[in-house]
């Protein structure tokens, strides 16, 4: 009994090790070579984008928090700082969730799931559509980040 149990869970990880197919709808019947490849390449130059900002996440958390402190700090001065520091903030909080929404979405759409609801044309829309949405969360990203590190560099100098 013990062995054709051993059997049995060797044959099923052996069986389930076999399948490479990671990617079962790449394969359908349903789009040529061509097509699967130009939809990576829509998906891996969407991609790129992504990889270049994704690292600035830390950086704006740091800068969000630093300028919260100083905004703190400079609620009792005669100053315009702080609802510039709490605007920096709140720009920088608006680029983040942007981020973190383009993830969630894009998630939901993976190329996987494309393939099994969309034709060519209908994938190569969406990565697009995608493509654009990406790209105005790094151009938000990266002036927000920009601008909040000037506030943060202004206020160093000032109290320096």
């Amino acid at each position: 009994m013990r062995t054709i149990l051993a059997l049995s869970a060797t044959l099923l990880l052996l069986l389930s090790a076999c399948n490479t197919n990671t990617s079962p709808s790449a394969t359908d019947s349903s789009f040529s070579e061509e097509e699967i490849a130009a939809q990576q390449q829509a998906w891996d130059d969407m991609m790129v984008v992504h990889d270049e900002v994704m690292p600035l996440m830390n950086d704006m958390i740091a800068a969000q928090r630093e300028l919260e402190q100083l905004a703190e700090a400079a609620q009792v001065e005669g100053n315009d700082f702080h609802p510039r520091a709490i605007e920096a903030t709140a720009n920088l909080e608006t680029a983040i969730d942007g981020m973190m929404s383009w993830m969630q979405h894009i998630g939901e759409n993976k190329l996987d799931i494309l393939r099994t609801s969309h034709d060519h044309a209908g994938i190569l829309a969406v990565l697009d559509k995608e493509a654009l949405a990406i790209g105005e969360v790094r151009d938000q990203m990266t002036s927000s980040l920009t601008a909040a590190k000037e506030l943060i560099a202004e206020r160093s100098t000032t109290i320096d």
